[in-house]
């Protein structure tokens, strides 16, 4: 295997005649050129673009099954909180969630149930 040597900043300065300014701004404009060339830019976007839309496919499907099948009620359950979702329970958007029937118990130094 044979190694090449980095130029240094003083050897491409002397190469290009420039400054070390100048030789960043001609790195630059080289850059600009390659991805105008190549189509780079705008590629760096598409991954989070289909990222966005794979999450917003799946959204619904995860969080309903999780509320189907008391994955939710099991999360919120602890010593003095039991939470009942009855089924249908299902959501499009994040943030909407639409339930038809669900009691909340807690018991504290105030016991209640709440349901709607």
């Amino acid at each position: 295997m044979t190694s090449r040597a980095v130029p240094s900043r003083a050897s491409l300065r002397r190469k290009l005649g420039l400054g070390w300014r100048g030789v960043q701004t001609h790195a630059g404009r080289l850059w600009s050129k390659l991805r105008a060339e190549r189509g780079l830019g705008g590629r760096r976007i598409w991954p989070w673009v289909v990222a966005l839309v794979v999450l917003l496919a799946a959204y619904p499907v995860l969080v309903t099954a999780a509320l189907w099948t008391g994955v939710v009620e099991r999360a919120l359950a602890s010593e003095d909180l039991k939470v009942e979702i009855d089924n249908p329970a299902w959501t499009i958007w994040p943030g909407r969630i639409h339930l038809e029937g669900v009691r909340v118990y807690m018991n504290g130094e105030t016991q209640f149930t709440l349901s709607a």
